[in-house]
């Protein structure tokens, strides 16, 4: 997409370890919005979110970084799985 700038912020509970909402300003971000949004909607935490499938290329892959900074925010340890890229990682 040539369109490699904008911001994302995701917003978790320590207390809960869930994803709680999020900010966004970045092309394509509905792309974004609509997973988040799920993921607040069913409490899914960020470090069941890790797990998922990502594919590649998509916008969407960059979402497994943040929500494993969002883990390190929390204090949550991510997946193991998690810290290579691959199957399920």
């Amino acid at each position: 997409m040539a369109a490699n700038r904008g911001m994302l912020r995701l917003y978790g509970s320590r207390a809960t370890g869930t994803l709680e909402g999020a900010e966004m300003a970045c092309p394509a971000g509905e792309h974004f919005a609509h997973l988040i949004a799920w993921a607040v909607e069913t409490r899914i935490p960020p470090k069941t979110l890790i797990k998922l499938p990502y594919y590649h290329p998509t916008l969407e892959e960059g979402l497994r970084t943040a929500f494993r900074d969002l883990c390190r925010d929390m204090h949550i340890a991510p997946p193991m799985e998690s810290l290579e890229y691959g199957p399920g990682g």
